[in-house]
């Protein structure tokens, strides 16, 4: 199988080709048309001078500047509508195409497979992290700090409100929110994770 460098320089080769010939057409037709305007010139003169020879051969280079015309138009046509290649090699080129395509990113979706993995490893740290400071707000609120800003109501009910760390620009949150369920994710092996309630981890 050709790399789609090869196949794009093919397709491209064939393209330009195309563009050429389409290109020497139209000069070929406007140069016929340029003679075709010099033999009517050249025909009226003639029979203005009455001049045989003259007409006659204006009237020539009249008829084979139409006919070559006429040639070039039928080629132009032909040049921009007819396909440059038959069904079979256009199937194949599609098929090739496609097939270099999807080897070459099966390819480049190991390799970010293997990236994803590693931004998982840094994600679990970082839910460790996560974890780790809100034990610690516990303890200081609690056991240290004793929870001194507790408000209490009349009834002596204590209100309290625990301290919490939120961080939304963590690896964690990026990686639960954008790459976890992912086809990446399934590649690397990694499970989707469940949302969590009631807990923090961002």
């Amino acid at each position: 199988m050709k790399t789609l460098e090869e196949l794009e320089s093919y397709i491209k080769e064939l393209a330009s080709e195309n563009t050429a010939e389409l290109k020497g057409c139209k000069e070929n037709i406007q140069k016929a048309t340029t003679t075709i305007e010099k033999a009517e010139k050249d025909i009226a003169e003639a029979e203005a001078e009455v001049d045989a020879k003259k007409y006659s051969k204006a009237k020539e280079a009249l008829w084979t500047a139409k006919h070559t015309k006429e040639l070039y138009l039928k080629q132009k046509e032909k040049l921009e509508k007819n396909p440059i290649i038959d069904q079979k090699e256009y199937r194949n080129l599609l098929h090739e195409i496609m097939g270099e395509a999807k080897e070459i990113q099966d390819e480049q979706n190991r390799r970010a497979a293997e990236l994803v993995n590693q931004i998982k490893e840094i994600s679990d740290e970082s839910v460790s992290t996560n974890k780790q400071a809100n034990d610690l707000l516990h303890i200081l609120q609690y056991d240290v700090y004793k929870d001194a800003d507790a408000l209490v109501a009349a009834n002596g009910t204590v209100i309290t409100r625990a301290k919490e760390y939120q961080n939304e620009k963590s690896v964690s949150h990026f990686f639960r929110n954008k790459v976890s369920g992912t086809f990446l994710a399934d590649l690397a092996g990694i499970e989707e994770e469940p949302q969590r309630k009631n807990c923090v981890f961002f």
